[in-house]
């Protein structure tokens, strides 16, 4: 069965959709954060106690340094560390920072071999001159919704060479959307699709094709969030090579007016990378992230959609 990539048609009916005249076309910095999702050196952990202690020594002992980014800002800022319990860290930094403030978001590297380094989301609790104290975020701490899609989400993983295009920073991603995201609730339809170009200007570079026409792996959606999904992998689905390479497209449809039998969709191709595979038990599952957040926007939408969701469940219980 064949699936189109395409953006799924408008409605013409009497409601107007709010679609802009022309698409809207934004820019996608790769920055660290981005290649640090990227790099299947990454291992995402949710406490230093998950580094084995022999790699965590040195950096008790000061004889090796952390990294911090700044994920407002995309810095990467060489650190110290200080102490650590079961909640928080605290981190000696050797220059004044500024542009950092409480609440910020921060990832933690601790590169502890060459082919791997551990990664911790933090947040910023307190901060001095030199010193931060960093709370410890789990990698699964945003919002997740379940919601019931009509169709498998498809998905598409990089060959080396592409995946290494984009951490090399060869390409550049763009992201288009038909519609004002500011006024997704207003919309009947649409499409919101990430591309890899060579240029600013949004036509898809041979590397997006080389991606797209990968073999696909359709999957069934568990649950979404602003900044990625979970998707549970069919047995027939299975593949050894899964998460081999972290990037990876993602296409879905989202039903936009959910009181129809046929409601309007809002067509998605995403970029994301791929932060675990789970394979001990059955169905396998998918933990892929954004590589450019949803807008805010989608939250409503979200929430609309597993309300819904729960209700048809209770009501078949």
């Amino acid at each position: 069965m064949r699936h189109s990539l395409l953006p799924l048609a408008i409605s013409e009916g009497p409601m107007q959709p709010q679609i802009t005249p022309d698409p809207i076309t934004m820019v996608v910095e790769i920055d660290a954060e981005i290649r640090t999702l990227l790099s299947t050196a990454s291992v995402y952990i949710d406490s230093p106690r998950r580094i084995a202690p022999s790699l965590l020594q040195p950096f008790y002992t000061q004889s090796k340094q952390l990294f911090l980014i700044v994920t407002r800002h995309g810095r990467i800022v060489p650190a110290s560390l200080d102490t650590w319990t079961q909640n928080r860290l605290v981190v000696d930094v050797r220059q004044s920072m500024p542009f950092l403030k409480t609440g910020d978001r921060v990832l933690i590297i601790f590169p502890v071999l060459p082919d791997r380094q551990y990664v911790l989301q933090t947040w910023v609790e307190d901060r001095s001159f030199s010193r931060l104290t960093l709370r410890y975020q789990d990698p699964r701490y945003e919002t997740r919704w379940q919601v019931e899609l009509l169709e498998p989400v498809i998905v598409h993983q990089a060959p080396p060479e592409v995946a290494s295009a984009v951490e090399q920073r060869r390409l550049r991603i763009l992201r288009q959307m038909s519609f004002d995201p500011d006024r997704l609730a207003e919309a009947t339809g649409g499409y919101m699709t990430d591309t890899l170009c060579k240029t600013s200007i949004p036509e898809p570079s041979p590397y997006m094709t080389f991606l797209q026409e990968t073999p696909p792996l359709f999957c069934e959606l568990k649950n979404i969030s602003l900044g990625g999904l979970c998707l549970a992998v069919p047995p027939k689905e299975e593949q050894s090579g899964i998460g081999m390479s972290r990037l990876v497209s993602l296409h879905f449809s989202l039903p936009l007016w959910t009181d129809d039998a046929k409601p309007e969709m809002l067509s998605l191709t995403l970029l994301g990378a791929i932060r675990n595979v789970q394979t001990a038990s059955r169905p396998w599952t998918l933990h892929i992230a954004f590589l450019k957040r949803l807008p805010t926007a989608f939250t409503s939408l979200f929430e609309r959609l597993e309300s819904l969701f729960l209700e048809k469940h209770a009501s078949s219980d």
